[in-house]
């Protein structure tokens, strides 16, 4: 990690870290695409960890509309969604367009099922700590305190855990 000391500009640079690998990558003027990365909203994840892909090009007339469906959910205000059986009423009713909009929207933050770790496909360390914290009944404070008595230093620790 780089420390600045001095004057900092405002600079235009990014960077993203994988909430699974902790494949790092950053950039100037960068976006989670130029890192083949991608995010749910909550978490960044390397697109070689998705088990399911998005690919617009390869869905079904069905998927697209149930896409559009899910991703507008009950404000869902294109009625003529209902109406469509083909391709060219597909087309009549600029759902193309509106479908285009929607996966230009998705490139930014996918839907939850195509996070590797939202579909608990994979877990990351602040899912697994979070759960087992909850089925253990146990608080930071106590784990600091239990690990305080146990090792009395963190090189210790980590031969613990190896």
């Amino acid at each position: 990690m780089k420390i600045r000391t001095g004057f900092v500009s405002n600079s235009s640079s990014s960077s993203f870290i994988c909430n699974l690998c902790g494949e790092d990558y950053s950039g100037y003027d960068a976006c989670l695409e130029d890192a083949d990365m991608r995010t749910c909203g909550e978490h960044i994840f390397c697109t070689s960890h998705m088990k399911k892909v998005f690919d617009p090009d390869s869905m079904t007339l069905e998927q697209k509309i149930q896409l559009l469906k899910d991703f507008y959910g009950d404000n869902l205000t294109y009625k003529e969604l209902l109406e469509i059986q083909t391709e060219e009423d597909w087309e009549e009713n600029q759902q193309s367009e509106i479908f285009e909009d929607v996966c230009e929207d998705m490139k930014s933050e996918l839907p939850e099922e195509f996070c590797p770790i939202c579909s608990f496909d994979r877990i990351d360390n602040s899912t697994e700590v979070k759960y087992y914290r909850k089925i253990l009944n146990v608080t930071s404070w106590q784990t600091a305190k239990e690990l305080k008595a146990k090792f009395t230093s963190y090189g210790e620790f980590k031969e613990f855990v190896k």
